[in-house]
C-alpha cells in the first residue's frame, strides 16, 4: 500500500457497507485459487466480518474446487452491473471462507492503513 499500483493491475471496489447482507446468501461468487483459475461457488453465509461458500448442487465437474493450502489469500468476487466487487479472501479450505470486505469495521481499518501509507487515497465501493 505504500507504492503506486503498477500499470496493468486492476483495482476492484469493495461492497458498500450496510447492516444486513443476507440478500447475498445463495448468490454465485467467482472464487479464485493459487493458480489464477476461476471457480463458481454459492454464498452460504455472510455477516459483518465473515463470508463462507458452499459448492453448488448438483456438483458440476470443473465449476467448483475444494480449496487447499496455498489458496489462502486469494480473492472472491460478486458481480454488480459490469463490475467485479471484491468480497472475500480465503482463510479456510473446502468451498472457502474468510473476511468479508463489506464490513464497515474492516473497511475503517483498511482506510486507516491506506491513509497512513498514502494520504489522499481511499477505498472505492460499489453497491451489491
Amino acid at each position: 500500500l505504500d507504492q503506486e499500483i503498477p500499470l496493468g493491475y486492476k483495482v476492484y471496489p469493495l461492497p458498500v457497507p450496510r447492516e444486513d447482507f443476507s440478500h447475498l446468501v445463495g448468490r454465485i461468487a467467482a472464487v479464485t485459487d493459487q493458480n489464477r483459475r476461476l471457480f463458481f461457488h454459492k454464498v452460504k453465509v455472510v455477516n459483518r466480518f465473515y463470508m463462507g461458500f458452499e459448492h453448488q448442487a448438483p456438483v458440476r465437474h470443473g465449476w467448483g474446487k475444494k480449496l487447499i493450502g496455498g489458496d489462502s489469500g486469494n480473492p472472491s468476487f460478486l458481480i454488480s452491473g459490469n463490475d467485479l466487487v471484491l468480497v472475500e479472501t480465503h482463510s479456510t479450505g473446502g468451498a472457502g471462507a474468510g473476511p468479508f470486505y463489506g464490513s464497515q469495521e474492516i473497511q475503517k481499518k483498511l482506510q486507516a492503513a491506506i491513509t497512513g501509507l498514502a494520504s489522499g487515497y481511499s477505498l472505492r465501493t460499489k453497491k451489491l
